[in-house]
């Protein structure tokens, strides 16, 4: 008999197993989601690392290629190749503008600095200074012929100190992520040497006339500040070391300063130095330039 009551159905519901199912799936994605943002940013970070190393060897380079070109280039006229232990250092006559704090505010410009390059060993990094001279406080060498090599402490006869007073108020921090300065000359085939010189070779020392380089190659190696704030000095100082200065070994091979300093980088018995992390030794970039004197 039917009485006109309907029975209640029963509500429609997930099950327990597919509500865990949709939450693994769920976390699965939330993972995976998080992996992707973080490895994005990892890769981002990296690149702007690399980015910004390269816009300051960049800037480096083009620099002294500006300052080669301007070079003031006579047989009487000394530069100072500063070939040393460790990184290298240069100064030499140049026709460009630059800074002197002992001329009159009023001063008419001047074209001519004697021009310098050197590593602040404290803080390993780049510095240049351009002091500006007027034409006749240019001297010219002492000696029977040029000079082209010497010291921070000893210059060549004609050419004067950056800073007058011997200080170093004149130097400013040019390259404040450059590690490691070194350079080295490709000298011109010369059928008059002993023995004969028939093709470009490879020097780690200046020759005796500025005639004789055909170019000067020029490297350095250059740390990222993010990762310099995470070392001590005393790290720091282990990373600059680790690359050699360019030997007559290395010339008389054929490698130039970036070959010599690419194997040291590869070789994991050399890099990275004891007592540095090996993802901050990482960001250490090398790069090279071959500045044609013509």
């Amino acid at each position: 008999m039917n009485t006109g009551t309907k029975i209640p159905r029963p509500l429609a519901a997930f099950s327990l197993i597919e509500l865990l199912v949709a939450m693994s799936i769920l976390m699965l994605l939330t993972v995976l989601i998080a992996m992707l943002i973080d490895s994005t940013g990892r890769t981002s970070t990296t690149w702007h690392r690399r980015m910004d190393a390269e816009s300051q060897a960049r800037l480096v380079m083009d620099r002294l290629a500006m300052d080669f070109a301007q070079a003031t280039r006579r047989g009487d006229v000394d530069v100072n190749f500063a070939i040393q232990p460790g990184d290298d250092a240069l100064t030499l006559y140049g026709q460009t503008t630059g800074y002197n704090d002992s001329l009159p505010a009023n001063a008419a410009p001047r074209s001519l600095s004697v021009i310098g390059y050197r590593m602040n060993t404290n803080s390993h990094q780049l510095e240049r200074a351009a002091r500006t001279l007027s034409w006749n406080e240019m001297t010219f060498s002492s000696t029977n012929g040029q000079v082209l090599a010497g010291t921070n402490a000893a210059l060549p006869p004609s050419v004067p100190a950056v800073d007058a007073g011997g200080g170093s108020t004149n130097y400013e921090i040019f390259g404040d992520q450059v590690l490691r300065f070194e350079y080295g000359f490709l000298l011109k085939p010369d059928a008059t040497t002993t023995p004969p010189r028939l093709q470009a070779v490879l020097s780690a020392t200046p020759p005796a006339r500025l005639s004789d380089i055909g170019a000067i190659v020029v490297a350095c190696a250059t740390l990222d500040n993010k990762a310099r704030a995470l070392l001590t000095p005393t790290q720091i100082n282990s990373l600059a070391n680790v690359f050699s200065d360019f030997s007559a070994t290395d010339a008389a091979a054929g490698r130039d300063i970036l070959a010599s300093w690419d194997a040291i980088l590869r070789d994991p018995s050399k890099f990275p130095p004891v007592g540095v992390p090996l993802p901050l030794a990482n960001n250490v970039r090398l790069y090279q330039r071959y500045y044609t004197l013509r």
